[in-house]
């Protein structure tokens, strides 16, 4: 019942869940690849925006380089 007149909650009281997933690929012996991809759903409440599940997945590209 989140967000509903009289409850004193509001979208910060809204559970989100969480799954991730990726690769890390060594290209050289000091560089490497993350690729990595996070599924996110939150509850559905009376919360104007997350009367439904919302898309908030993330995808991330990471390089890093070491000197």
């Amino acid at each position: 019942e989140i967000g509903k007149a009289g409850s004193n909650t509001n979208i910060a009281d809204i559970r989100f869940n969480t799954l991730g997933f990726g690769y890390i690929f060594y290209i050289l012996p000091n560089a490497k690849m993350m690729v990595w991809y996070d599924l996110v759903k939150n509850e559905i409440t009376q919360v104007p925006g997350f009367s439904s599940i919302a898309r908030n997945n993330i995808f991330t590209l990471r390089f890093q380089f070491r000197f």
